[in-house]
């Protein structure tokens, strides 16, 4: 097996990820359907949304570094791209997208790649109304959303992952809590809980042999917006509204993530790429009676986690042959050898070069050398 390579920029973004954290706000006592109090903001210096290096926690294992060790070296356009690139959405995507963005404008210096959060929502919205050249969302586009995009553009959709993650659900490290199924989390988090009798508000209500015992269960959620959540819904609660039941609404998915580390008695929903070694992502199953799958590298590679999730860029072109050039280019460079160490050093999931999708199996097949003579 190939040793793991970390390279000059996995070094310095090791080094982002020694910044303390912020600490969660402690759950008020009783019911509370306010949101928390947001955490302190991080220091101007660090960059917003990296939590942790996978790399400085064990978790850039020889498995990812030889998934990773597929993919081609990044070839540059001669000659070389100007211009602003424009990315709109999902918050899960933010860093990444970032360090992606930093890494491109270095090879090409007259390039800016601009990336604002807000949501998936909101950057499907802003690719609608041609306030973007690309839309970041952290999950896939539904059937009913790429008809509407299309009907308001005239334009093609296209959706190409450049990492994968999931939706977790996180507990403190020492709740022994040993899965959840589909029907649970429908009583945890709908107000309605179609799938069940009963609201699911303690931890005995969960799991009988809980420890927690008759003590109350804060949930910690992210605005109903964040694709995180979109996944849990289509999942657990599809047509069904969100608990106000001892539900704390973070401004973020390390926030929450933070709480469950604080916290013996919490339980957040957040993506897989914010873990922490504090919090601990319990298994979930499709159902009652059906075997409960951890998140992993490679459960959420083979799509056997439940809530696994695509984090694409979504583009819009007349057709394939249309897509505007340095927005392809910049699709190549995430699914390169570099871009997908980008994703690695973040914590998310590399995607796998053998299901590339349409727009870029021609791009993979030849490796990237398309330029190299030119280089």
């Amino acid at each position: 097996m190939n040793p793991i390579r970390i390279s000059l920029a996995t070094l310095a973004l090791a080094c982002v990820a020694l910044a303390p954290q912020a600490s969660p706000t402690a759950p008020a006592s009783g019911t509370a359907s306010q949101p928390a109090q947001a955490p302190a903001a991080p220091p101007a210096a660090i960059t917003p949304g990296i939590t942790g290096s996978a790399a400085l926690q064990g978790w850039y294992t020889p498995e990812i570094s030889d998934a990773i060790a597929r993919f081609p070296e990044f070839l540059a356009k001669t000659p070389p791209f100007e211009g602003t690139l424009r990315i709109v959405g999902s918050n899960s995507m933010a860093s990444l997208l970032t360090n992606l963005g930093r890494a491109y404008e270095s090879i090409y210096p007259g390039v800016k790649i601009a990336v604002k959060a807000g949501g998936s929502a909101k950057g499907i919205q802003a690719l609608k109304s041609g306030e973007c050249d690309m839309a970041s969302v952290s999950r896939a586009l539904t059937e009913s959303e790429v008809s509407e995009i299309e009907t308001a553009t005239g334009m093609k959709v296209f959706q190409v992952p450049i990492a994968l993650d999931a939706t977790c659900v996180y507990v403190n490290v020492d709740n022994p809590l040993p899965g959840i199924n589909r029907e649970q989390l429908n009583g945890i988090f709908s107000i309605t809980h179609s799938l069940t009798k009963d609201p699911i508000i303690r931890w005995n209500d969960l799991d009988k042999k809980s420890p927690l015992g008759e003590q109350f269960m804060p949930i910690y959620v992210l605005p109903d917006s964040h694709g995180t959540m979109r996944t849990l819904f289509d999942f657990a609660m599809p047509g069904e509204q969100l608990t106000t039941i001892m539900r704390f609404t973070e401004p973020g998915a390390s926030s929450v993530v933070n709480a469950c580390c604080a916290y013996p008695t919490a339980l957040g929903i957040s993506g897989y790429s914010n873990r922490q070694p504090r919090a601990r992502a319990v298994p979930v199953a499709e159902g009652a009676g059906k075997p409960s799958v951890a998140p992993s590298f490679r459960s959420i590679r083979d799509r056997s986690y439940p809530m696994w999730r695509p984090l694409n860029l979504v583009v819009l072109a007349k057709d394939a042959d249309q897509v505007p050039a340095m927005s392809l280019d910049f699709l190549r460079f995430a699914w390169s050898e570099a871009g997908q160490d980008a994703c690695a050093i973040l914590g998310m999931v590399v995607v796998d070069i053998d299901r590339a999708p349409e727009l870029l199996k021609d791009s993979v097949q030849r490796r990237f050398t398309e330029n190299a003579v030119a280089r």
